[in-house]
């Protein structure tokens, strides 16, 4: 997967890579992006994170479940990003895509849904999962920047089709609407995993997201500089490559 003359690869792929693409508009001081390895000293903290969340929110019983269960068998072929403020983990949102080890969505092998759409099993797609935030920031502020880095994604590796689970309490969906996610009652689920919480599916495209009234028009401006700039790099690599094999 070629961007900007560049090649990356989805398991390898750091904030190194993606970091002078990732628009800073919404950027807080003293707050940066890095993925995070299950082997790396950060995991132990996502996974903190991911576990205290679900709890707080009433979608696990601790009595029942211990933070390991969100150490997850998939996390070491997605692409976890932690928006890290003052060194410290705030928030973390995980990217999944069908890979060979695991073909299929999360939300189909882990939660057993099959849903009636296109792009359910399209390989084309990302899934944005475990999306969890410490109390004290402001879920919208920082998890923008998160969101971003996901339509980056969708960008370099020609993934624009997105998907999200999301609880059916109206806080929930109202918050990932803001992201371009629309919902449906055909797609509402119950997560037998999560405590038996009432779910549901929401999808969103990078083009659905440039036209939704829903998405602030500042997201919606990021995302289309992001998708016009890939445009054109494309059209500079194939005028340099016309180039080259003139020359040749």
């Amino acid at each position: 997967m070629n961007f900007s003359n560049k090649t990356f690869y989805w398991n390898t792929i750091t904030e190194q890579d993606w970091n002078e693409y990732l628009p800073e508009r919404f950027s807080c001081a003293g707050s940066r992006i890095v993925r995070v390895f299950p082997d790396s000293p950060l995991y132990s903290s996502v996974v903190a994170l991911r576990y205290a969340g679900l709890v707080r929110s009433g979608y696990l019983d601790p009595a029942r479940h211990d933070p390991s269960c969100m150490r997850l068998a998939r996390d070491t072929d997605s692409i976890i990003a932690a928006l890290l403020v003052n060194d410290e983990v705030a928030v973390s949102l995980t990217f999944n895509t069908p890979t060979q080890r695991f073909p299929r969505l999360a939300m189909e092998l882990e939660k057993g849904i099959v849903l009636d759409h296109s792009r359910f099993r399209d390989p084309n797609v990302i899934e944005f999962v475990k999306l969890v935030a410490v109390p004290h920031v402001r879920p919208f502020r920082y998890g923008v920047n998160l969101f971003l880095l996901g339509c980056l994604l969708g960008i370099m590796f020609s993934k624009p089709h997105f998907w999200h689970v999301s609880r059916t309490v109206g806080p929930a969906m109202a918050f990932m609407r803001k992201f371009g996610f629309t919902y449906s009652d055909s797609h509402a689920f119950v997560d037998a995993g999560l405590n038996n919480t009432k779910s549901c599916a929401g999808y969103c495209s990078l083009d659905s997201i440039c036209c939704s009234e829903a998405v602030p028009n500042d997201l919606r401006r990021c995302v289309q500089e992001m998708m016009e700039r890939n445009l054109e790099t494309e059209d500079r690599r194939a005028v340099s490559q016309e180039e080259y094999v003139a020359v040749a």
